[in-house]
């Protein structure tokens, strides 16, 4: 479920969402009345390319076909459950550089700021 800026559930839009092996969550988003509208070229490409990060063969391959999009796994992953901006921010003032941040977990983070 997407939420808003004050975390209701978002109504605007089905979205839909696919956790990729790399670690990142692809979302799109169909705009309400969801319906038999076709959507135009230029936008049919965003959503390919931005949203689901496929072509439009490997798209229809994977619909028509069952084949499963290959996606680049030298995407940075994103962390299964990111740090706190309180910590971050504790971290950096604390002359943690950001480089020094990336794939910690909360535990080795706080550890980190204990040793500062």
């Amino acid at each position: 479920m997407v939420r808003d800026a004050v975390g209701r559930e978002a109504r605007h839009h089905v979205t839909l969402e696919l956790e990729t092996s790399d670690g990142r969550v692809l979302r799109t988003r169909i705009s309400r009345p969801v319906g038999p509208d076709t959507y135009g070229a230029s936008l049919w490409r965003h959503i390919l390319r931005d949203q689901l990060d496929v072509t439009a063969d490997e798209f229809w391959r994977c619909v028509n076909d069952g084949i499963v999009p290959e996606r680049s796994a030298d995407s940075t992953p994103v962390p299964v459950k990111p740090l706190p901006l309180s910590l971050v921010k504790a971290l950096l003032a604390a002359g943690v550089s950001p480089a020094e941040l990336e794939g910690l977990t909360a535990a080795e983070a706080k550890a980190l700021l204990k040793g500062k």
